[in-house]
């Protein structure tokens, strides 16, 4: 019949003062007394992996730093982060790049179809065909060159809706409008 302690270290007890390990140690000195002690390799493994921790015989606090590996693999796990970060900005840059060049496009129709409509002497807020235009905009339309000699915005374009604002401003000089001319 087999002991418990013979079961646990696999020597009889009191035998040739040996003892044999049924696991694999792994070998350590203490940083701080220089003691050599062993430990189970998966104990050690995982001491390494988490950086938790561990005395030596004599009560020494001590602890695994991060290996070399290690570093670089978190470095490399930031990289990899910030690439796909500027990655998708660079894609988010493109794309209101893109959006801006078709309002760009779309702004130079609309401005050449006014300096169309103009050239062919139409109103560009009522459409109607004048001779004299520059007279007909002074008198008939004055909030429309107010608006353009501040700088500002149209405050409509023809063929959107009228504001409610500008309704009854605008209503009225166009009922008042006249044709000067042939269409």
């Amino acid at each position: 019949m087999t002991s418990i302690f013979e079961s646990i270290f696999g020597v009889p007890a009191g035998g040739n003062g040996k003892l044999t390990a049924v696991e694999d140690l792994a070998k350590e000195t203490c940083c701080n007394c220089g003691v050599i002690f062993a430990m189970p390799a998966d104990l050690q493994k995982n001491l390494i992996e988490t950086g938790r921790l561990f005395y030596c015989p004599n009560g020494h606090p001590q602890h695994y730093t991060e290996s070399e590996v290690s570093k670089l693999e978190k470095r490399l796990k930031q990289e990899k982060a910030f690439r796909a970060a500027a990655e998708k900005d660079l894609q988010s840059e493109r794309e209101w790049s893109k959006r801006q060049a078709r309002s760009r496009s779309a702004l130079r129709g609309v401005v050449t179809r006014l300096k169309n409509k103009i050239a062919d002497g139409k109103c560009p807020c009522c459409d109607q065909y004048f001779s004299d235009l520059h007279n007909h905009m002074v008198h008939d339309h004055p909030e429309y060159l107010e608006q353009t000699e501040d700088g500002m915005d149209l405050r409509f374009v023809p063929g959107e809706e009228v504001p409610a604002e500008s309704t009854e401003a605008a209503s009225e000089p166009q009922r008042r409008g006249r044709r000067k001319g042939g269409q």
